[in-house]
C-alpha cells in the first residue's frame, strides 16, 4: 500500500515549506490574480503549489510511483 511507504516527516517538512513561502510573500507586496469563476489566486498560492508540486513528484520518484 502506498501509504506505508510515505514517510510523515516528508509531508510535514513540504508543508512547512510551503508555509514558509506563503509568510515570505505575504510579508511584502504581492500581487492577485483571478481566476474564471473570480477567485483570487495570489503569489503566495502559486509559491505554496509549487513547491508542493515539486515534492510530491520527487516523493513519487523515490516511492516507484509516477503522476
Amino acid at each position: 500500500m502506498i501509504l506505508d511507504k510515505i514517510n510523515i516527516q516528508n509531508i510535514v517538512t513540504l508543508a512547512k515549506k510551503a508555509g514558509e513561502a506563503v509568510i515570505t510573500v505575504n510579508a511584502k507586496d504581492f500581487d492577485v490574480e483571478y481566476k474564471v469563476d473570480e477567485s483570487p489566486l495570489t503569489e503566495a498560492d502559486k509559491a505554496a503549489h509549487h513547491i508542493i508540486e515539486k515534492a510530491c513528484s520527487a516523493l513519487d520518484q523515490q516511492n516507484g510511483y509516477s503522476l
